[in-house]
């Protein structure tokens, strides 16, 4: 399952960047095989902050999803998939802060 839209907590705002950001994250999901078999789904929240070339300054757990396992794949995920693609320079920012979603779903 995709990701949800990410929100700019700097106040910064670049739809075509998110969705970047989120495709970059979608390519290093990875769903906990025991999470899997015991039937544990979530939405784990994280915060992550960019630099203007991309790399991950600090990845967070924003709020859990109530499972561990959830938690720490989410963190796992943010972490695969640095470095991000760079920040457009029309934003003007050395570095941005994102709250993402992550949600696990069993289908």
């Amino acid at each position: 399952m995709p990701v949800a839209p990410a929100a700019s907590r700097s106040g910064l705002s670049d739809p075509a960047y998110v969705q970047r950001l989120l495709g970059a994250l979608e390519r290093h999901r990875e769903y906990p095989r025991a999470a899997r078999e015991r039937g544990d789904q979530g939405r784990s929240t994280l915060r992550l902050a960019i630099a203007a070339s991309g790399a991950l300054l600090e990845v967070r757990l924003e709020r859990g999803s109530g499972h561990d396992d959830l938690d720490e794949a989410a963190l796992r995920m943010a972490r695969r998939a640095a470095p991000f693609p760079p920040l457009p320079p029309s934003l003007g920012a050395e570095r941005a802060t994102f709250i993402v979603p992550i949600v696990f779903a069993l289908r």
